[in-house]
């Protein structure tokens, strides 16, 4: 039987996502919201939540990894997804976010939307 997070775990995370909606007003401006690919691509909010289910039932440490790593990717600049992209002088490899987790997780969402909906759903949409 799986174990559940403490109270004060989840307190934390309700928070963090609170603050996190609260800091990034502009993305409230951009139309994204539940049923946005409805058209292009119908099936990618259960593609990605398959995935991440998959995920976190693989490895529980990645449900709060990907949200710290939402967290410090709206936190820069945006929701922009620049925290995924990879090089030396990148976000992914600033100092401050070297402990970041869920890379992989974010990756297998992508690559599946990918075979389903190739070019229409980006990255940022599905961090």
């Amino acid at each position: 039987m799986g174990r559940w997070p403490s109270p004060a775990l989840l307190a934390i995370f309700v928070t963090i996502a609170l603050a996190m909606n609260s800091i990034t007003p502009a993305a409230a401006h951009t139309g994204l919201k539940v049923g946005f690919y409805r058209h292009s691509c119908p099936q990618v909010e259960a593609i990605v939540y398959n995935s991440m289910a998959q995920s976190t039932k693989a490895d529980d440490t990645v449900a709060p990894g990907i949200l710290r790593m939402a967290f410090h990717d709206c936190f820069v600049r945006g929701c922009d997804a620049s925290v995924l992209l990879e090089g030396p002088n990148t976000e992914r490899r600033a100092r401050t976010n070297t402990g970041l987790h869920g890379f992989d997780a974010i990756d297998a969402a992508k690559r599946a939307v990918e075979n389903a909906c190739p070019g229409v759903v980006s990255a940022a949409d599905v961090l």
